[in-house]
């Protein structure tokens, strides 16, 4: 599948669908080659139906800024670019508020698949 992209703004945004235990919603995510796990706002998570305890799964990320531990959750189901993934782990992170996307869609939901990017077209392929 082949899709456009606003080359001239400082990330590739992809909308996203993810279902949750409970619910489902269509997530601005900025496409992140350099992110090896797919990451979604705390607050959609919620939305979707993920509870966060002390028990729950967490990881240790390295970031720009340090190390943070973050919660996973498993989405049910995850479609971009005309792809899907069934029982994709995804971080879920506090993301500051005002941002332009939900998440970022990492190398995880692209394993096996061949992703181009043309930035002189404002295309993304994915197949």
């Amino acid at each position: 599948m082949t899709t456009h992209f606003n080359p001239n703004r400082n990330h590739v945004r992809v909308l996203v669908k993810i279902t949750g235990p409970s619910n489902e919603t269509i997530a601005r995510m900025a496409l992140d080659t350099g992110a090896t796990r797919t990451s979604i706002d705390r607050q959609i998570a919620v939305f979707l139906g993920f509870e966060f305890t002390e028990d729950s799964e967490t990881v240790r990320v390295a970031t720009g800024s340090g190390y943070e531990v973050i919660p996973v959750a498993v989405a049910h189901y995850i479609e971009a670019l005309g792809h899907y993934r069934e029982d994709l782990p995804v971080l879920c992170q506090n993301l500051p508020s005002g941002l332009p996307i939900d998440g970022l869609l990492g190398l995880d939901f692209f394993r096996g698949k061949r992703l181009t990017i043309d930035f002189r077209e404002g295309l993304i392929a994915l197949d």
